[in-house]
């Protein structure tokens, strides 16, 4: 059902995995009126043509895109070390910004965009699709109610599995300069994310990292102890060399009750009341993955994508109403920052302090 407004018209940069996710949703989007792909830009401009033919848009240069006044939104999809780079240029030429996670693999660069934005006054949203499932907003609305009574412990995990193939697909994985890390900012950002915005601020991370199952020069493993601004303590673990694979994890803990996502799924919900809250289905499954025998957990193919349509959904509403993203330029830098503070850490060997 149209909204009687003019769609917002994006340019997709990128045309990679991640990238066919964005075009998808906004195929869905394009069937409600809200939004359209009209514009596509890769490095390589056969994939971009290919990728313009399957999607309905138009191949273009990134000179093209910024240039482009039929161009409202341009959403990044590329390697995380060019993020803030691409999202100023776009922003300083009339464009609205949709960075793929993480914000950007250096935290100052990942500043100066969130800067531009400002200066701009033009929209900027991070994705962190998970925000938009519905097991999480259940998580919140228990949190928000007093469910667990007072945090006391929060559980981060995200112990999954990648072969040496999918580093050695591209030369920007597993590089500092490309991916801003490993493990953690690459494949746990998004639980991170959803630490901070169920259970607050952290103040102090204490944390180690290796390399122990592939030829990378970032981590493939990390663990951390948190402290939280409301006086909760936590645990942060983050790998890609752990076989089978199993989902994500966030537990919290109060004095009075417990709640725990896994995956896109409400598993455990114990109210401070005594009583039991319903818990939400899946939307994934553990099935056998192509190439080097292991197993993962893998999103349903007919929900694939639909946390990231309803967030590029909330971005449109949030230009169309003037008000901020639901996953904006704060939340962005404030992902990235614990990161940041868990790798100074590491390489230290000391707690790092941070200012909520």
């Amino acid at each position: 059902m149209s909204t009687g407004a003019a769609p917002l018209r994006f340019a997709l940069v990128g045309c990679g995995n991640i990238g066919r996710t964005h075009a998808e949703a906004l195929t869905r989007l394009a069937a409600t009126g809200t939004a359209a792909l009209v514009a596509v830009q890769d490095v390589r401009p056969e994939r971009a043509a290919a990728f313009a033919a399957t999607h309905g848009a138009r191949a273009c240069t990134w000179e093209e895109v910024l240039a482009d006044p039929s161009v409202d939104a341009v959403t990044i999809c590329t390697p995380s070390g060019t993020h803030a780079d691409l999202g100023i240029a776009a922003l300083e030429a009339g464009k609205h910004v949709v960075v793929e996670k993480p914000m950007d693999a250096d935290l100052a660069r990942a500043q100066r965009l969130a800067d531009a934005a400002k200066r701009t006054g033009l929209t900027l949203a991070v994705v962190s699709q998970h925000r938009f499932d519905p097991a999480t907003a259940a998580v919140a609305d228990v949190l928000a109610r007093g469910g667990i009574g007072t945090p006391v412990l929060v559980e981060a995990s995200v112990p999954w599995w990648r072969s040496q193939a999918y580093y050695d697909a591209d030369a920007w994985r597993g590089t500092w300069d490309g991916d801003g890390g490993g493990a953690l900012i690459n494949q746990a950002i998004h639980t991170v994310d959803l630490m901070l915005a169920l259970a607050g601020p952290v103040t102090r991370v204490q944390a180690t990292a290796a390399t122990r199952a592939h030829r990378i020069d970032v981590e493939d493993v990390v663990s951390a102890a948190l402290t939280f601004a409301g006086g909760a303590v936590g645990t942060l673990s983050a790998s890609t060399a752990v076989r089978p694979g199993a989902p994500a994890r966030l537990a919290l803990h109060g004095d009075g009750g417990t709640v725990v996502l896994e995956g896109d799924a409400v598993v455990l919900d114990v109210r401070a009341d005594g009583t039991r809250g319903a818990e939400t289905a899946p939307t994934a499954d553990a099935r056998q993955v192509a190439g080097d025998g292991s197993r993962a957990v893998v999103p349903d193919p007919a929900q694939w994508g639909r946390a990231h349509e309803a967030q590029l959904a909330d971005v449109v509403a949030a230009v169309r109403t003037g008000r901020a993203p639901v996953v904006g330029a704060a939340e962005g830098l404030r992902a990235l920052a614990l990161v940041d503070a868990v790798y100074r850490s590491a390489r230290t060997g000391r707690a790092v302090d941070l200012v909520p």
